[in-house]
C-alpha cells in the first residue's frame, strides 16, 4: 500500500496535480469492487431456488391407500372413553 503524499507542505500547483489524479483513481477503485462483487456472486452460485417440472410427482401427491384385513373388518365401533 502507498502511502498518501504529505499535502500540507504542498504548494498549490502540487495541490491542483494531487487533486487531478484522484478521480483516476477513484474510477479504479470503483471498477476493482465491481469485478470483486462479480467474482463473490460467482462463487457463492444462484441464490433462486431449483425450477421443478411440472411432470415431476412430489412424493406427497403418490398417498398410499390404507391395507384392508384379509376378512373385511375394520375397526369396529369406537367406545368413547369415561372421564371420573
Amino acid at each position: 500500500m502507498v502511502a498518501p503524499p504529505e499535502i500540507d507542505g504542498l504548494p498549490p500547483a502540487g495541490l491542483k496535480q494531487v487533486m487531478a489524479l484522484l478521480p483516476s483513481k477513484n474510477a479504479a477503485v470503483k471498477r476493482t469492487i465491481g469485478e470483486l462483487r462479480v467474482e463473490i456472486a460467482r462463487l457463492k452460485g444462484p441464490n433462486d431456488r431449483p425450477q421443478l417440472r411440472p411432470s415431476e410427482p412430489s412424493g406427497m401427491d403418490q398417498a398410499t391407500p390404507r391395507p384392508r384385513r384379509a376378512d373385511g373388518r375394520g375397526r369396529g365401533k369406537v367406545t368413547p372413553r369415561v372421564r371420573g
